[in-house]
């Protein structure tokens, strides 16, 4: 086991090891994120920090900064899903980004460049998601993220 060199504040998250079989996703903050937290998605797509009071489906992965400790608002933070699969899927109606679960596949419905032929996803609750719609859309039959486990 290693040794601790620093405490206080000057202390920071070392990663002792990094799966990078694990699809790395960078996100806005939405609100200060610390090296090695874990997060869950805000409406708006953007990463907050997960609260242990928090459904475990809303915990999308653990900030990844490399070089920096924080992340503040709005800035661009690497996030190491929990996610197996990241695809361009449709949601059939406008809507916020958050926990998702497969509805159909649909081959009649054109995206904006005449595409047809996409998985269908649908916001669901905490405990029947099997992954995250990653982008928030106003527009119904939109293409977004998706991110599964």
């Amino acid at each position: 086991m290693g040794t601790l060199t620093s405490l206080g504040s000057a202390s920071k998250t070392t990663f002792l090891a990094i799966n990078p079989h694990k699809i790395h996703v960078e996100f806005d903050a939405d609100t200060t994120i610390k090296n090695g937290q874990p997060v869950k998605l805000t409406a708006e797509g953007k990463v907050t920090p997960w609260a242990k009071t928090d459904a475990l489906a809303l915990f999308i992965g653990t900030a990844y900064t490399q070089q920096l400790e924080t992340a503040e608002e709005d800035e661009t933070v690497t996030i190491i899903t929990r996610g197996n699969v990241m695809v361009f899927a449709m949601v059939a109606s406008a809507g916020d980004a958050g926990p998702a679960t497969w509805a159909s596949y649909d081959t009649t419905t054109a995206d904006g460049n005449g595409n047809m032929g996409y998985n269908v996803y649908e916001p669901a609750a905490a405990n029947t998601a099997i992954g995250w719609i990653l982008d928030q859309t106003a527009v119904d039959d939109a293409v977004v993220r998706v991110l599964t486990l």
